[in-house]
């Protein structure tokens, strides 16, 4: 899941210098997970919400960098990806709460966000909020509000989030829309 490579018995991973810090993190955590292996103390941990996000987009050939810095008009936020495409550029926030009182933080400071960034036209940057659907303490209500500000997928909708990213629009997308 963290796409290193083994070649001659070496863990590696290959990428842009400017994303040192993040290979270095995937090569130290494959190393870790290869020696939990080993011993036996432990099983490897299953990748994050946010990390499963991250490697859609690589398997797709996105362009993107995690945890961006966003100025709002009051404060200033962490984006979890910037998704840079020819002609757009969106702003994507993976919800990964497990809890119904962690989604509400989610959803609550997700909304805040998206209400003090200003993107100007829709067209040029977008605002999209990926819902992880394996929870079912999701409410319709939650879904409600983000659409309010920002155009929102379930995981489920994988296809039409990635076309979304790639093309602007979910018109005439099969099952997306921005009343999920």
């Amino acid at each position: 899941g963290l796409q290193v490579s083994v070649e001659d018995g070496i863990i590696f991973k290959e990428g842009d210098s400017k994303d040192i810090g993040s290979l270095i993190f995937d090569v130290v955590s494959a190393c870790t997970a290869v020696g939990d292996l080993a011993f036996g103390s432990r099983g490897f941990q299953p990748l994050t919400f946010e990390d499963e996000v991250a490697t859609l987009l690589k398997n797709n050939d996105f362009s993107f960098n995690r945890n961006h810095p966003v100025r709002g008009k009051s404060r200033e936020y962490k984006v979890d990806f910037v998704v840079t495409t020819q002609h757009r550029v969106s702003y994507v926030q993976a919800l990964s709460a497990q809890s119904r009182q962690g989604i509400l933080a989610w959803v609550n400071a997700t909304f805040a966000m998206w209400s003090d960034i200003e993107t100007g036209e829709e067209k040029v940057t977008r605002k999209v909020s990926l819902l992880n659907c394996e929870t079912d303490k999701i409410t319709d209500g939650d879904v409600g509000l983000l659409t309010q500000k920002s155009t929102v997928f379930r995981w489920t909708q994988q296809k039409e989030f990635l076309y979304s990213l790639r093309n602007g629009s979910t018109v005439g997308e099969p099952h997306a829309s921005s009343t999920v």
